[in-house]
């Protein structure tokens, strides 16, 4: 257990390898870090890695890296096989290869930091909620104190007065411990194949003289089609979305509800649209060349370098997650009248 692995790739090297000039694990890949606003030279091998991401509490004789040498792992080697056929043949895979590649698409919508911190945002503010009701009458604050002594607290009245304040006042943060948390991605694996395989799959090919895609740590992302509403929402339930994934630096899979080619030749403006959607909700972009290209708001060709000024606009904010996630909260628990604040 001493030497058990502790750099646990969330991002996986034969994948990230599709972003360098030279298509291999050790080939030169920039990195560049938005919440640090700095970036490196770096490999698929040295990068996308996070310490001790997927280890897990099974018990003494256990190994906590188990999820990623024993899962992942195996796993990885089947999905390496299938994108490099598709990438040599240019052609989608049938059959059971089909499948691979979409528990591929799965797994890598699911096991990014991106989701964590959703998945830890979403627990926060539902659990708070929760408790923080309950304790908003003195019978529910009743209910609360006899569960704590059931569970073997000892409080006076004084202790829990200040327990209840403590409560009501929501500056603390409750989250799931790292075992729930790779457990939660076995979950959303699950739920998220089963939408995947409704969708219709294409194969993008970067048009030649075309900027390349870059990827980021939150690779897989939902695009809102020209029939997204006022009223719909951002799912994978939803027919007006689209979902995308660059493939490598030159390909890109993209999954909708409509017909859609079997493989297709994108232009520019695609490329750099594409470009801007991985890089939002990201904290890590990689790419084959350190200045890359995206589309601005302003529907024009923007560097790296434009991306640095804006984000020591915002002082190094480069998410939009918790805002979604408030959006989604105050929708969905919250009564009329009340407010976020």
């Amino acid at each position: 257990m001493a030497n058990r692995a502790r750099r646990h790739h969330v991002i996986p090297s034969f994948y990230l390898a599709g972003f360098t000039a030279s298509g291999l694990k050790d080939g030169c890949l920039y990195v560049f870090d938005q919440g640090q606003i700095s970036s490196w030279q770096s490999t698929p091998m040295k990068a996308g890695h996070r310490r001790d991401f997927y280890a897990v509490d099974l018990g003494p004789d256990v190994d906590p890296a188990c999820f990623e040498s024993d899962v992942l792992a195996p796993l990885e080697t089947e999905f390496s096989r299938v994108v490099r056929t598709l990438v040599e043949t240019k052609k989608l895979p049938e059959g059971d290869d089909f499948n691979v590649l979409l528990n591929f698409i799965a797994v890598m919508a699911t096991r990014t930091p991106r989701i964590r911190r959703l998945v830890s945002r979403v627990t926060d503010m539902v659990m708070k909620y929760v408790v923080q009701s309950q304790v908003a009458t003195d019978e529910g604050w009743q209910q609360f104190c006899d569960c704590c002594r059931r569970a073997g607290g000892d409080l006076d009245v004084a202790q829990d007065q200040e327990m209840r304040k403590f409560i009501a006042g929501g500056e603390y943060t409750i989250d799931l411990d790292r075992t729930s948390h790779v457990q939660k991605i076995v979950e959303l694996v699950e739920g998220t194949l089963a939408l995947l395989a409704q969708r219709r799959w294409s194969l993008a090919i970067a048009a030649p003289g075309t900027p390349d895609f870059v990827c980021s740590d939150a690779p897989v992302k939902m695009v809102p089609t020209a029939a997204f509403g006022e009223q719909d929402q951002l799912h994978l339930a939803n027919p007006h979305t689209l979902v995308a994934m660059p493939l490598t630096r030159r390909t890109l899979l993209w999954g909708c509800y409509e017909e859609s080619p079997p493989v297709v030749q994108v232009n520019e403006f695609c490329v750099l649209s594409i470009n801007a959607i991985t890089i939002t909700e990201a904290k890590q972009v990689f790419s084959p060349e350190e200045d890359f290209v995206y589309l601005g708001s302003d529907k024009r060709a923007r560097r790296r370098s434009d991306l640095i000024e804006f984000l020591r606009a915002r002082n190094g904010k480069y998410s939009h997650l918790d805002e979604a996630v408030e959006d989604w909260f105050h929708k969905r628990f919250m009564r009329p009248g009340e407010t976020k604040g």
